[in-house]
């Protein structure tokens, strides 16, 4: 859970404190010694959802310290695509079983890396073909079951591992653990590497361990689980032609203006005014750089 994590970085920061006890001040200062305005605004996010979690569900007598606390200005960061050659890339690079099975299943559901790894066998249902994604995206932060259609190609992967199941209850079991997977932080990562992806970015983070330990280092970013999501809601919308609403509807959006900013579409109307001063506004003949005409500039 991630806002598990973040109030454990709040402790790491404060020192052990019961959380009845932790005022805006506190979270305020906590705040300040994130390194971006985007990292700010979400950790303040996740802990500000955390105290409503435990004000609901614990009955603690608190008042959520978040509240007061304004969001810092940022540049939203833009979201890399791959292209449909780099999909095709990685689900070749994938190793087969698990890796390739999750990243399937991630494309053809457009679930979030979560959702996914939370599969249950009982949320899969082969005779009516559909599956079920349970997500804790909404406002209240409680899981809620999303029932989607899914493909013959996912049906035929989830078949392979249903037949060569171990236990009952996880789509993806890790044997080692005797639990399902929780997190594969490193997967997608390996997957871009082994395909011979170039980097998308560079990133910042803290080495945690050796003898830079404690040192801010910067490293590669490649694409991961949710660049994927954009990619299908793009792929479809672009390639396919599918519409905005059912779009929206198969990445279990509640607004249609959250599906936008997966697609960044163009007003067609609006293409339609620009073609129609293309002709007008330009010039008769190509322009040839000369030497007297750059001296008469």
């Amino acid at each position: 859970m991630l806002q598990s994590f973040v109030f454990a970085q709040l402790i790491h920061h404060q020192g052990d404190l019961p959380i009845t006890q932790i005022t805006p001040d506190i979270i305020e200062q906590y705040l300040k010694t994130r390194k971006t305005n985007n990292n700010y605004n979400m950790h303040r996010k996740d802990l500000s959802a955390l105290f409503n979690w435990a004000k609901r569900t614990l009955k603690l007598p608190i008042q959520n310290p978040c509240i007061g606390i304004d969001k810092m200005p940022h540049s939203p960061h833009r979201k890399e695509a791959p292209t449909e050659e780099e999909i095709s890339r990685m689900i070749l690079a994938a190793a087969p079983g698990d890796e390739q099975d999750i990243l399937i299943t991630c494309l053809h559901t457009l679930g979030r890396i979560d959702e996914v790894l939370r599969l249950r066998w009982e949320d899969v249902n082969f005779t009516n073909m559909t599956i079920a994604l349970w997500t804790r995206k909404r406002k209240n932060g409680e899981y809620q079951r999303d029932v989607l259609p899914f493909s013959p190609a996912l049906r035929d992967v989830l078949k392979v591992r249903y037949d060569k199941r171990t236990q009952n209850n996880w789509v993806f079991y890790n044997e080692e653990t005797q639990d399902r997977f929780f997190h594969r932080p490193k997967m997608m990562r390996s997957i871009c590497k082994r395909a011979g992806l170039s980097p998308i970015g560079k990133g910042r983070r803290k080495v945690e361990k050796g003898k830079h330990k404690g040192e801010m280092r910067e490293f590669d970013l490649y694409y991961g689980f949710h660049n994927l999501r954009h990619f299908m809601a793009t792929y479809l919308a672009d390639q396919e032609k599918v519409g905005m609403k059912t779009v929206s509807g198969l990445l279990r959006h509640k607004n249609l203006q959250t599906t936008e900013i997966y697609l960044h579409p163009i007003d067609e109307n609006q293409r339609t005014a620009i073609n129609q001063m293309s002709p007008k506004f330009t010039s008769k003949k190509p322009f040839r750089h000369t030497e007297s005409a750059h001296q008469n500039e």
